[in-house]
């Protein structure tokens, strides 16, 4: 016995309508269902669901500010298999190589 069955259609839609939403993450997702996330993850795999990211719309969420920034908005990353882009900023690694900078030229004194 799945325990994916016990989905109501409208709620499995009103799923599908969440996972269309890059803004909503899974744990959003599981609090609003009042469903644990291995049991959301489950139902989206089971169901075949595809979830929307940011990256698929060509953005990213900056980790420091929290800012849904174009990927043009992003250093090259060699490392990041997918998009090749930083998870920082521009602006955001800018300020803070500002601030390892003058830190550091404050050691040195």
């Amino acid at each position: 016995m799945r325990k994916n069955k016990s989905w109501a259609l409208e709620d499995l839609e009103k799923l599908e309508e969440f996972c269309n939403n890059p803004d909503y993450s899974t744990n959003d997702i599981a609090k609003y269902f009042g469903r644990s996330i291995n049991n959301i993850n489950a139902t989206i795999n089971y169901y075949r669901i595809k979830k929307i990211r940011y990256e698929d719309t060509g953005y990213r969420r900056c980790c420091v500010c929290n800012l849904v920034l174009p990927l043009d908005e992003y250093h090259y990353n060699c490392q990041d298999k997918k998009h090749h882009k930083t998870f920082i900023c521009k602006h955001c690694s800018s300020e803070r190589c500002k601030k390892y900078y003058y830190r550091k030229k404050g050691e040195c004194d």
